[in-house]
């Protein structure tokens, strides 16, 4: 375990010691699963035409809905009172700023529909890497809620292959799929630490952190990071686009 990952589990197991820390954290999540990424995909519906590509399209939105209604109810189970998640702790508004507004655009080519996979194949890689930690920290105090981000997990990893095989499809080439890769996760990666650090702070300003000294190291972390500002990357980030040869539409159905 590296320092980074020592960090986020302590983060994690102070923030979830208490009902309020797990709902926040909880609605955070539901909200990135089902409210971030709709947008994402009504849109590319509007412009895909192919039937087995829509159909990718609408299984992967299906799945976020629900993932973003299990992950409710294990917030409403609680029993904590949550506010509607802010702007500034919605990672994929910070990579929408980032990427000018991209996403209040209407999807009106085959370029915009490869720009929006590559979005969320990136938004689905840091998935499959936060919910192994989700699964580890939940797991000795609410082990129900460990196992619905285990089922979720699951999905996530099969929504890499939807992303994939759309990739593919509208991709002009490799190169140009990891050119553009590594830009976006660099994006990511930037919007997350920035992120990160605003729900640290968050989370401090709402009392969901308990100790004075938790507290205090936490603020102390909190601006060493921001000095520091070392975007975390994922190990997909390691990974060349040809390296996991993406399935074809009818793969990914079948």
């Amino acid at each position: 375990m590296d320092l980074r990952e020592y960090l986020t589990h302590r983060f994690m197991k102070a923030l979830l010691k208490t009902p309020e820390g797990r709902a926040h954290l909880l609605n955070q999540v539901a909200d990135a699963e089902d409210n971030g990424e709709a947008s994402i995909f009504d849109q590319a519906l509007s412009w895909v035409t192919d039937p087995k590509l829509k159909r990718i399209i609408d299984h992967h939105r299906s799945d976020e809905i629900r993932h973003g209604q299990i992950l409710r109810a294990r917030r409403d189970a609680t029993g904590a009172q949550v506010e509607p998640v802010p702007s500034h702790l919605k990672i994929l508004d910070r990579i929408d700023a980032k990427l000018g507004g991209f996403f209040e655009k209407p999807i009106q080519n085959d370029d915009g529909v490869l720009t929006a996979y590559l979005v969320l194949l990136v938004i689905e890689e840091r998935a499959v890497t936060q919910f192994g930690m989700f699964i580890d920290a939940f797991a000795p105090i609410d082990p129900e809620t460990a196992e619905t981000f285990r089922i979720i997990a699951a999905d996530e990893e099969r929504h890499l292959k939807y992303c994939r095989a759309i990739i593919r499809q509208y991709a002009p080439s490799d190169g140009e799929v990891e050119r553009r890769l590594k830009e976006i996760r660099a994006i990511e990666a930037e919007a997350f630490l920035e992120t990160s650090s605003a729900n640290v702070h968050y989370s401090l300003e709402r009392g969901l952190i308990e100790g004075r000294f938790e507290r205090f190291f936490w603020r102390t972390v909190n601006a060493l990071s921001a000095a520091i500002r070392i975007p975390p990357l994922t190990p997909f980030s390691k990974q060349r686009w040809g390296e996991r040869p993406a399935l074809t539409p009818a793969q990914v159905l079948a």
